[in-house]
């Protein structure tokens, strides 16, 4: 039996519901919205490759005769669709470009911080930022003015399709935005897949989405911008947790998660979730850190896109974290104060959304796991770097960092926040050179550390 792919080139909103919605209800059909994994605008693979694992997925799970998906990222792949897959035909909704952009930027939302999500300039203001995953799959233009680069994006679109129109007249439908609803659009549409299929009596039209919640612009220092993410494994350590309690009580969003065996798994996860739901700044603390609630106030407050507290290994004389090459001493306490270092641990460590997007656009770095409703971006996945004598294995903090500073960020350490490691007892930073006497002010000498930078 020859079975019909069908593919509609539809803005998400208006356009992608209302097509899906007169492509089903007929069970010869099997109609999805922009299905995962979202295909990027500009691929790393080639088109037709992605293209062609996607139809034989489809091939394999649909038994509908008639089958395929709705969504905006196919236009750039049509030529390539087409040309490799007799079987397709397109359906691509048409409309007035500043009409389709007006409707774009009203659907894209903000931040909870006020930032305005911006899809479409390759240059963002300071009042902008993207979204991790679905913003690499629009197009980017140059152009810095938001509406014009939404009305330049749908404009590159258009061109794209109206090339598949051209040259593969027969299997292109266009239909026009505004007449998308009629009883004769729908009977061009049906006409144009198939007649013989049996379709049901024409739908309902759909109620056009309401655009998201605009979130209100909030002040740099508002608890309400920022998430503390404290990936556990079944215990959270009492100290700990009063600090948690004092910073949801303080307006902060805490996330305790537990259950992943692989730490670099849950902490891209954690991130990947946060900055969905539109965070600007994410604070890490590990279960066995404490901490008071005016360290994490003071930390924010530096206004570093990369900035940590300090705390000794448990057990060994040691930081947990790597000091620039060449230090000889670190200052704690009293006489302490922001410091650079090369690499930071994550029990306490402060990253602000822009060096998450730096990294994920200079690297850059693959969205994972998509099929299964779970986007995740590997900022933290462990890597080996060469020094000039071997290997160093970085576990997933020193590398988040080694990719941070390679796109250009510093490191900062605030050394004048307490923190205690708690094991066996609390661990402060004296345990890194002596044994337990506590001071106001602590000097740990490195003895000419040699490291590789």
């Amino acid at each position: 039996m020859q079975r019909t792919v069908v593919v509609g080139v539809a803005w998400p909103g208006f356009e992608s519901v209302t097509l899906e919605s007169l492509l089903g209800g007929s069970p010869e059909v099997s109609i999805t919205t922009a299905q995962k994994p979202a295909l990027p605008w500009t691929p790393r693979r080639n088109r037709r490759e992605l293209w062609q694992g996607r139809l034989t997925r489809w091939h394999r799970e649909r038994s509908a005769p008639m089958f395929g998906d709705i969504a905006w990222f196919y236009a750039p792949y049509a030529l390539e669709m087409l040309a490799s897959t007799p079987e397709l035909k397109i359906v691509w909704v048409k409309g007035r470009a500043e009409d389709v952009a007006a409707e774009l930027i009203t659907l894209a939302g903000t931040t909870r911080g006020g930032h305005r999500i911006n899809h479409f300039s390759r240059s963002l203001t300071p009042e902008e930022t993207r979204d991790p995953v679905l913003s690499r799959t629009f197009p980017q233009v140059e152009e810095s003015q938001f509406f014009r680069a939404a009305v330049e994006a749908v404009l590159e679109s258009q061109r794209l399709m109206s090339a598949a129109a051209e040259q593969f007249p027969e299997r292109v439908l266009i239909v026009d935005r505004q007449e998308l609803k009629t009883e004769s659009s729908l009977t061009r549409i049906r006409g144009f897949l198939g007649p013989e299929h049996s379709w049901p009596a024409a739908p309902t039209p759909p109620v056009a989405l309401s655009p998201p919640r605009q979130s209100a612009w909030l002040p740099e220092t508002d608890p309400r911008r920022c998430v503390v993410l404290v990936p556990h494994s079944g215990l959270i350590h009492t100290e700990c947790e009063e600090g948690l309690k004092e910073l949801e009580r303080r307006g902060y969003t805490v996330r305790r998660v537990g259950g992943y065996a692989a730490i670099d798994q849950g902490r891209n996860q954690m991130v990947t979730d946060a900055l969905a739901d539109g965070f600007d700044e994410t604070l890490w603390i590990d279960s066995d850190v404490g901490f008071k609630a005016e360290d994490v106030e003071k930390l924010r407050s530096h206004r570093l896109p990369i900035v940590c507290g300090v705390y000794p290994q448990k057990g060994r004389r040691a930081l947990a974290i790597h000091v620039m090459p060449g230090s000889k001493s670190i200052t704690f306490g009293n006489a302490g104060g922001l410091t650079e270092i090369l690499y930071a641990a994550t029990g306490f460590l402060l990253v602000r959304r822009e060096a998450y997007l730096r990294i994920l656009d200079d690297f850059p770095l693959a969205v994972c796991n998509e099929r299964f409703n779970r986007p995740t971006i590997p900022w933290f996945e462990p890597l080996v770097r060469e020094i000039d004598d071997g290997q160093w294995y970085l576990a997933e903090d020193f590398a988040f960092c080694h990719r941070a500073r390679t796109v250009g960020y510093k490191i900062f350490a605030d050394t004048s926040i307490r923190l205690w490691h708690i094991g066996n007892y609390r661990y402060g930073w004296e345990d890194a050179g002596i044994d337990r006497e506590r001071f106001g002010t602590f000097t740990l000498n490195l003895g000419g550390n040699k490291a590789n930078s």
